[in-house]
């Protein structure tokens, strides 16, 4: 709780050992989907009701599962869950799943960045599994058209498992992660997608670090 600066304890997430698993948020209830146990990987959704303190399991994520950390972005109450090459919307009012377009240039992507701003999702900045590299490309989403649009590469160096968040100012942020391995990040990025524009802003303060 922020206000009090506290940490409760809650009930148990149901799936035990879930790792690399992809969470998001919409309205007042938390989801949690895909990962692996051991070399099982899972497309089950669970949602968290805080009110209540309960999970359960929704409906599956059709398709494939990823143990990428596969970013999601939540536009208008809806999910977008990508994985192993494309996306599909999940819509909790009708617990429903719909395939949606995906950016072919990220082919089986994860380990990156999503985040939606107004009306837009973005996505990109991790680690294209086809190619064994990481890419700076950022893709932008339109809901409506369901048509995804290059935006400005990142400026930063390319790496996996930055941090990204979003402020009410329009703008989003990008930095910490890795390279090859062994090389910790400290930078922070300030995307405009009005303007198409990266900053570099201030460092992160404390110890490099990714995820």
């Amino acid at each position: 709780t922020p206000s009090a600066d506290e940490w409760t304890r809650i009930s148990d997430f149901p799936i035990p050992e879930l790792y690399f698993a992809s969470g998001f948020a919409i309205g007042e209830r938390g989801y949690v989907t895909l990962g692996k146990v051991d070399d099982n990987y899972y497309t089950a959704v669970t949602r968290y009701t805080p009110a209540t303190d309960t999970w359960e399991f929704m409906s599956n994520k059709p398709g494939e599962g990823s143990s990428m950390k596969s970013p999601v972005f939540v536009i208008n109450g809806k999910a977008y869950v990508p994985a192993a090459g494309e996306m599909y919307e999940y819509d909790p009012d009708l617990n429903s799943w719909t395939k949606r377009a995906y950016p072919a240039e990220l082919q089986y992507f994860g380990s990156g960045v999503a985040f939606s701003i107004g009306n837009k999702g973005y996505m990109g900045i991790g680690w294209i599994h086809n190619q064994s590299e990481v890419t700076p490309r950022l893709f932008e989403y339109d809901p409506v058209t369901d048509h995804w649009k290059r935006m400005a590469d990142f400026r930063g160096i390319p790496r996996t498992n930055p941090v990204c968040f979003t402020l009410p100012n329009g703008k989003a942020y990008v930095g910490l992660g890795i390279v090859s391995g062994t090389m910790y990040l400290h930078d922070m990025w300030e995307f405009d997608p009005v303007t198409n524009i990266w900053t570099r802003m201030d460092d992160f303060p404390g110890s490099a670090r990714y995820s």
